[in-house]
C-alpha cells in the first residue's frame, strides 16, 4: 500500500532536479513525468512486485460464435496486453481453472482426448481477444485475474499505486525524463541507468525466488532491453 502522497514525490523530485522553486519544471510537468515513470516501472518489473495492480473481474463472455472476451470488455486497461492475464476461472457451476494454450497449438488439440471442452478447459489469446473453450455457453460467467495499468497520480488527489519500495526507481525514471527535456543528457543518462540497474536487480531476485522443479512453469519477465 502506497504511503506517500503525490505532493511528497513531486517535492522529492524537485530536490533531485535542483528546482524546488519550480522555475524550470512546473508541478504539472513533474506529475506527468512521475505518471509516465510509474507505468514504465510497472511494465518492466516482474509481476512478483506488482500485487497492488492485481485485479479479479467477473464478466459474461461476449464473443460469438467462439466464446470469449475482448480486452475492451474489462473495466481496467491491461498493464501489458496478453502478458497481463494471470489466470481464468469458469464460474459456471464453480467448475474450475482454464489452461492456457496458443493459437498455433489449436490444431494439435483437435482430437477427442485433448480438445477443449467440458473435461478440458482451455483458453488462448489472439488479436486482443481471449478465446475460451469450457464446453459451456456464451453467457457463462467467467472470472479473469489480471494486472491493470496503474491509475495516474494527481496533485492533491490520487497517490502512487505501486509499493513504496519502488518509489526511488519511479523518481529516477522521472528525473531522467526531465533532465532530457532540459537538454542535460549526461545527467539524464545517469538517472536512467541507475533506474535500470534496480529493475534488473529486482527481476533477478524474482527469478531466484520463483519455485523450480517438476510441475512448475517459467513465466519470467526477460531482462529489459536498455
Amino acid at each position: 500500500m502506497a504511503t506517500q502522497t503525490t505532493a511528497s514525490l513531486v517535492s522529492t523530485l524537485g530536490v533531485r532536479l535542483e528546482d524546488t522553486d519550480e522555475i524550470k519544471f512546473p508541478q504539472a510537468y513533474k506529475v506527468k513525468a512521475l505518471n509516465y515513470a510509474q507505468t514504465q516501472v510497472a511494465q518492466m518489473l516482474d509481476s512478483m512486485f506488482l500485487s497492488e495492480l492485481q485485479t479479479k473481474e467477473t464478466i459474461t463472455l461476449t464473443l460469438t460464435p467462439l466464446h470469449g472476451a475482448n480486452f475492451s470488455d474489462f473495466s481496467n486497461t491491461l498493464l501489458n496486453g496478453a502478458q497481463s492475464i494471470i489466470a481464468i476461472f469458469n464460474e459456471a457451476g464453480n467448475t474450475g481453472w482454464l489452461t492456457k494454450t496458443t493459437l498455433k497449438e489449436q490444431r494439435k488439440l483437435e482430437n477427442s482426448l485433448t480438445a477443449g471442452g467440458l473435461t478440458n478447459y482451455l483458453y488462448y489469446i489472439f488479436d486482443e481477444k481471449i478465446y475460451i473453450d469450457t464446453g459451456g455457453g456464451v453467457s457463462d460467467s467467467t472470472s479473469f485475474y489480471y494486472l491493470k495499468l496503474p491509475t495516474d497520480m494527481a496533485s492533491g488527489g490520487q497517490g502512487p499505486m505501486l509499493n513504496e519500495c519502488l518509489y526511488d526507481i519511479i523518481l529516477r525514471f522521472a528525473e531522467a525524463q526531465l533532465w532530457r527535456a532540459d537538454d542535460q543528457l549526461e545527467r539524464a543518462e545517469v538517472a536512467y541507468n541507475e533506474a535500470m540497474e534496480y529493475i534488473d536487480i529486482l527481476n533477478t531476485l524474482a527469478e531466484l525466488r520463483r519455485p523450480k522443479g517438476v510441475g512448475t512453469k517459467s513465466s519470467n519477465r526477460e531482462k529489459v532491453q536498455r
